[in-house]
């Protein structure tokens, strides 16, 4: 928190205690849940870390990245050259700002496209494991009656084994 503490303007070392009880509401700084510092981070989503090069915070940007990859989370840490913190917030006129946004768009973006694949490949996965066996094995067995190959009539409460998969987000 150091290394910085002269190049954030709107954050502050001398702000910084009032801040943290703000923050912490008289619960423990070094709980998880209050500063993912001290977190468990194995099993998360990936991650984008972004900090100013002007941050107070720069440091803890840092040891957050190395923690999470070293829970073996996939993170990426973001360094806009110049900004203070949360310099996100200044995105109508700070175009750092407005690109930071967008790096941390497209990475969700991407992350939310690969869950879908991976959503519809398992659906997919689901819908073959639960068609009924080929021709020959026990009628018994399966739940939408008999199928007679001799016979072309067929009765609405029977169900085709040729049914198509289902198509869009069912």
């Amino acid at each position: 928190m150091q290394t910085k503490c002269e190049a954030d303007p709107l954050f502050t070392p001398q702000a910084f205690p009032a801040r943290v009880a703000d923050y912490t509401a008289g619960h423990d700084p070094v709980l998880g849940l209050i500063s993912p510092v001290f977190a468990d981070l194995s099993g998360l989503p990936p991650l984008i870390i972004q900090a100013g090069s002007h941050e107070l915070l720069l440091d803890d940007a840092v040891r957050l990245t190395r923690q999470a990859a070293t829970a073996d989370a996939q993170v990426t840490l973001d360094i806009t050259s110049g900004v203070p913190h949360a310099f996100q917030a200044y995105y109508p006129f700070l175009d750092g700002a407005a690109a930071a946004l967008d790096r941390a768009g497209q990475l969700l973006s991407a992350h939310l496209a690969s869950a879908a694949r991976v959503t519809a490949e398992r659906k997919t996965e689901h819908t073959l494991s639960s068609q009924p066996q080929a021709a020959g094995s026990n009628p018994a067995s399966r739940p939408w009656g008999t199928v007679s190959a001799r016979s072309s009539a067929r009765s609405p409460w029977t169900r085709s084994p040729m049914r198509s998969l289902p198509s869009g987000n069912c």
